[in-house]
C-alpha cells in the first residue's frame, strides 16, 4: 500500500502497486474472483480483516489504497474502521462515486484511494479531518508514495526515477517493465529505492492490474527481502 503507479498509453492502463509491511504481518492471500452482492471483484486479500489494497471489478474499475494523505500520522483509538475493508464497501456498490461522497471516514486512520476506469482517475485523501476529491489527467502517467512511510525527500526521488523511466521507455512502458521498475530490477536504471527492504518493514508483494475492453488481468508477485518469487497471472474476460 505504499508506492503506485499509473500508465495509460498504446499498452493500455496499467496500474502496479508495491505493498510495504511489517515482517510479522500475516501472508497476503492472492487475487481471486469474489461476489459482493450484484459485483464481481478480483482482489488479494489481507487474512487478518479481510479487507485488500487493491481491487478491480469486471466492468474495469480498479480501486488502490495507500496509507496516509499527504503527512505521516499516529494511530488513534478513533481509528477502528479498516480502511482496506471500506474499499470493498464501496466497490460493490453499483454507484460508488455517489456512496463515496456520503461516507464518514472519521473513524478511519488517514489514507489516499486512487479510483481508475478508461475515462476518470479520482484521487481520495482522508487527513483525519475532511476528505478532499480530486480528478488527474487519465492520460498522463503518475507514481504516488506513501507519506506514513517515505519522506518528502524520497517521493521527490521515486518521481524523478519514475520520470526518468518513462523516457527511457519513450513515455509507452511495457506492463513488465514497470513491474521490474517497482522491483527495483529495471535493466536500463538500476535503482531499488521503489523497493523498501527495511529491519521491520519490506516491500511484501506487487499487484499490477491491467482492465481492456475484453476483460482484464490482476498479477500478483509476492517477495522476499533478497528473493523473488514467480508472479502468479490470474487473467479474466
Amino acid at each position: 500500500m505504499c508506492t503506485v503507479s499509473y500508465s495509460n498509453g498504446p499498452h493500455g492502463r496499467i496500474i502496479t502497486s508495491t505493498r510495504d509491511e511489517n515482517v510479522s504481518r500475516a501472508k497476503a492471500i492472492p487475487p481471486k474472483l469474489y461476489r459482493h452482492g450484484q459485483q464481481t471483484i478480483c482482489y488479494p486479500k489481507d487474512p487478518s480483516k479481510g479487507g485488500t489494497w487493491m481491487a478491480i471489478r469486471k466492468d474495469g474499475w480498479v480501486a488502490v489504497l495507500l496509507n496516509g494523505a499527504l503527512e505521516p500520522f499516529k494511530s488513534e483509538p478513533h481509528h477502528i474502521k479498516s480502511r482496506g475493508m471500506i474499499m470493498l464497501e464501496l466497490m460493490r456498490h453499483p454507484n460508488f462515486l455517489w456512496l463515496l461522497k456520503q461516507t464518514d471516514f472519521h473513524n478511519m486512520a488517514p489514507f489516499t484511494l486512487l479510483l481508475s476506469s478508461v475515462d476518470r482517475l479520482i484521487e481520495v485523501r482522508w487527513n483525519d479531518q475532511k476528505a478532499t476529491f480530486g480528478e488527474l489527467d487519465v492520460n498522463q502517467s503518475h507514481i504516488w508514495s506513501s507519506a506514513t512511510l517515505y519522506d518528502k525527500k524520497t517521493s521527490q526521488r521515486k518521481e524523478s526515477i519514475f520520470r526518468e523511466f518513462l523516457n527511457l521507455t519513450n513515455g509507452s512502458p511495457l506492463p513488465r517493465d514497470i513491474f521490474r521498475l517497482h522491483k527495483g530490477q529495471f535493466q536500463r536504471l538500476g535503482t531499488d529505492v521503489l523497493h523498501k527492504n527495511g529491519k521491520n518493514i519490506i516491500s511484501v508483494s506487487i499487484t499490477q492490474a491491467q482492465p481492456d475492453k475484453k476483460g482484464f488481468s490482476l498479477d500478483y508477485e509476492p517477495l522476499a527481502p533478497t528473493v523473488c518469487k514467480k508472479a502468479e497471472s490470474s487473467i479474466y474476460s
